[in-house]
């Protein structure tokens, strides 16, 4: 351990640099290459039929135990194809998919469709003809009328990423470990001998003398001054 806290105390100049070196690399490759994304979200809610006064227990049930079925529905090849047939966009369907997320609060009877792309308009109106896809092709496939649009896409205004924070973070934990694992790597395959104690142990010998670095430009000023 005081060995290892020697090798950093030694090599941490070296570690330090490419650390921060690193981290602003990061952060400029962040901001200036990678294209930002924008997230539009479209909202569906299951329409409980009311029994009396209120909503039958039961059918609040039976529809939040559909809520499973529906976010496969929202989530197959045939709705991303008939969103694309509706909005176009230019992409294919496992595209498409990759771009789409649909979550479900616990017992709450809201779905959210959310898109992630790279033109906030085009995300607003994935996200929005998932929502109206979803309605006109449910009476066909599950024989039953019971969702609505709660809110419709709109248009985001602030990307959601990249996340230049987090990607300088990262990379920086990752330069520290690397610059970590860099300095014991080269000292241990550092076969020079610095210290007088080293040359002692590896001949066996008692050190006689040292002789110390003399700065000659301090010993010509000193003669000068005489």
């Amino acid at each position: 351990m005081v060995e290892a806290a020697a090798i950093l105390r030694r090599r941490w100049k070296g570690i330090v640099l490419g650390v921060v070196l690193v981290a602003l690399l990061a952060g400029a490759a962040s901001a200036l290459w990678v294209e930002p994304d924008y997230e539009s979200t479209a909202s569906l809610i299951v329409q409980a039929r009311p029994s009396g006064e209120g909503v039958a227990a039961g059918d609040l049930a039976a529809n939040t135990s559909l809520l499973a079925t529906y976010v496969e529905i929202l989530q197959s090849r045939q709705i991303a194809g008939d969103v694309l047939a509706r909005v176009g966009g230019g992409l294919s369907v496992e595209e498409l998919l990759q771009k789409v997320r649909v979550r479900t609060a616990e017992e709450s009877l809201v779905t959210a469709v959310t898109v992630r792309d790279g033109d906030p308009v085009r995300a607003q109106q994935l996200a929005d003809g998932f929502a109206q896809s979803f309605l006109a092709n449910l009476p066909k496939l599950m024989k039953v009328d019971n969702v609505a649009i709660l809110d419709q896409a709109s248009l985001p205004n602030q990307p959601v990423g990249p996340n230049i924070g987090l990607n300088v973070a990262v990379a920086a934990v990752l330069a520290l470990l690397v610059g970590v694992g860099v300095a014991f790597l080269r000292e241990f395959t550092d076969q020079t001998l610095k210290e007088e104690q080293e040359v002692a142990a590896v001949l066996g010998l008692p050190v006689l003398g040292v002789i110390d670095v003399v700065d000659m430009s301090k010993t010509r000023k000193g003669d000068e001054a005489r």
